[in-house]
């Protein structure tokens, strides 16, 4: 099921989502060849022809929401997570510490991973599947959550601190850097659910 597209600056095409597919996904060589477990995010690459140039599903996302494709033709993709332990060194977050996280990760134009860090936390902390990224390649990534308090939350922002009411969704705005650091991070919300 695809569910998100991104060209780079040679017209190539990626095509993102989520496949059950066994066959007919991935390409030999790729990150990952074969689907592990029921489901995974996918992503396949194409000539502005239509010719499939490579396609790898990848284990860590559920389904993959959004690609991207940065100025020098690296791959950004964000999605729901479904392990614990695939992030990557020097990231915001390389373990997974909620359910219901997110994972953000970053390939270069081969197929090969550069980076991949998760993006949620205790309490119930839900990412909300989405991401864009800047003019310096920097990923921009917007949630919510239902706790109130939060390490992506820095000072100085928008809105570092926002209410605690029981049951309620707040939303989330943040910034991470070419390495999958944390730049910074602001609430988004109000004394109403916010999704």
């Amino acid at each position: 099921i695809p569910s998100a597209v991104c060209v780079d600056n040679d017209d190539n095409i990626y095509v993102a989502g989520r496949t059950e597919s066994t066959t007919n996904m991935t390409t030999s060589g790729a990150y990952q060849d074969t689907i592990i477990g029921t489901y995974n995010g996918f992503y396949n690459k194409y000539t502005r022809n239509g010719q499939r140039i490579y396609g790898t599903t990848y284990s860590s996302i559920r389904e993959i929401f959004d690609i991207h494709c940065d100025k020098i033709d690296n791959i950004v993709i964000s999605g729901r997570a479904t392990d614990d332990s695939s992030g990557t060194s020097g990231v915001f977050q390389p373990i997974r510490l909620s359910q219901k996280a997110g994972h953000v990760a970053k390939f270069n134009s081969a197929g090969n991973r550069i980076w991949a860090t998760y993006f949620g936390e205790f309490n119930n902390n839900y990412f909300s599947l989405r991401s864009a990224i800047d003019t310096a390649s920097a990923v921009i990534v917007a949630g919510e959550t239902y706790t109130t308090l939060s390490t992506f939350v820095t000072s100085g922002t928008f809105q570092p601190t926002v209410p605690f009411i029981p049951a309620y969704f707040h939303s989330y705005l943040a910034k991470l850097d070419t390495a999958g650091a944390l730049v910074w991070g602001t609430f988004i919300s109000s004394n109403q659910n916010t999704q």
